[in-house]
């Protein structure tokens, strides 16, 4: 674990920035534009990511993972600036795009980081410790945020961020400088798709965290604005808000990743999860207009079912892939762009008539419709080992270009 803790450190202050933006980068979009746009642009910004992340697997493979994510922070920090000087205009649009789009490539880079240095046998707790340090950075930002903006504006914000992110560029730079790269595998993305066929577990995972991605972009995105638009909360009362929600990633997911290495099925705790954050989305649909407290505990009770899903998914995906298994893990990773390229387009034809609390009715509907397709599936071992393909088709599956 000793090698582990700058990746796990650089990864607490780059989730610092995130946590900080993350819930008012609609509403400097909104600034400038109408609702309707910022959706646009959050799904230009998440097609581009996937096109980055598509690639992502040859500068790794060329440059390093060591220079690809200290090359990425570098430009992440130049980009949080420009928007911060920009502090919501119409420049901060443009530099807001390329910005959004590096995000998952350096999840992504962390996660070839953590399966080149961690063991495999106690992957759920490995990545519950990633995720709540991660998650430990959120609590307290949204106030914070909200604090900052309250009173200097958008840019500020934006450079608080940077100085978290040039602050995860030091200590990889300092704490990884020896690291020494595995022998990636390559093989297009048509030939992973087959490979795929004959992994159901990794499937499914997949599958699952394409749904859980989509509860947080709709959350992230359209619940501030509900909040504020709608049911008229302040930003001071948003942020406080938001940071008791996100106490559950802080509490619960160490003790989840641990649980999720005791039992043979993660399956049961991602259905308990999704149903979890299933109905208690179904009733932040239908609260109306209630106190700030009420509305806390609420999006506190679809945070817990979510915080379960997302470590209990991640200890099952990457119990079946190795660290040289790049393809695989950027397509699992491809699924945070992919919810955010898919879920403004919904979001536009929703919010075309305003229809802001149908819109989470729907996730809720969601969320349960996933809870029974993980029930169905459940019987899968979670800690199968990965499938072994003939060395034949390996050969004949690598990707020449």
């Amino acid at each position: 674990m000793r090698t582990l803790r700058p990746i796990f450190l650089a990864a607490f202050f780059f989730s610092l920035h995130i946590a900080i933006v993350s819930y008012i980068n609609s509403s400097m979009l909104g600034s400038v534009l109408q609702p309707k746009a910022v959706s646009f642009v959050f799904a230009l910004g998440s097609l581009l990511s996937i096109l980055l992340i598509h690639r992502s697997g040859v500068f790794i493979r060329r440059f390093g993972n060591f220079r690809s994510i200290l090359t990425l922070f570098g430009l992440s920090a130049l980009l949080l600036c420009g928007i911060g000087v920009s502090n919501g205009h119409w420049t901060s649009i443009l530099l807001f795009i390329p910005y959004f789009a590096l995000n998952s490539l350096v999840y992504y880079s962390f996660d070839v980081f953590i399966e080149h240095l961690a063991g495999q046998k106690k992957v759920g707790n490995t990545r519950g410790l990633f995720l709540t340090l991660n998650n430990l950075a959120w609590v307290g930002m949204p106030v914070l945020a909200g604090a900052l903006e309250g009173h200097y504006g958008f840019g500020i914000v934006y450079f608080f961020a940077a100085c978290a992110v040039v602050s995860a560029f030091l200590i990889i730079a300092i704490g990884e400088r020896g690291y020494r790269d595995a022998p990636y595998t390559q093989i297009s993305f048509s030939h992973l798709f087959l490979r795929l066929r004959k992994r159901d577990n990794v499937r499914h995972a997949i599958i699952i965290n394409f749904f859980l991605q989509l509860f947080y972009v709709w959350m992230v995105i359209y619940s501030p604005l509900y909040l504020t638009r709608v049911l008229g909360f302040s930003w001071e009362a948003v942020g406080g808000i938001f940071s008791v929600m996100l106490i559950p990633f802080v509490l619960l997911q160490y003790p989840a990743g641990r649980a999720a290495d005791r039992f043979s099925n993660e399956r049961i705790l991602i259905a308990g999860g999704f149903l979890t954050a299933g109905v208690a989305t179904l009733i932040f649909s239908l609260t109306g207009e209630i106190g700030a407290v009420a509305v806390a505990l609420i999006l506190f009770l679809t945070r817990v079912g979510a915080s379960i899903i997302e470590v209990a998914n991640e200890s099952y995906f990457f119990k079946t892939v190795e660290d040289d298994d790049t393809p695989t893990i950027a397509l699992f990773r491809n699924m945070v762009p992919l919810a955010y390229l898919v879920g403004p387009m919904l979001g536009i034809i929703l919010l075309g008539w305003n229809m802001y609390a149908t819109l989470f009715f729907i996730l809720g509907i969601i969320m349960l419709g996933m809870s029974l397709f993980t029930i169905i599936y459940s019987k899968e071992s979670a800690t199968s080992a990965p499938i072994d393909l003939d060395p034949v088709e390996d050969i004949a599956l690598v990707d020449n270009e």
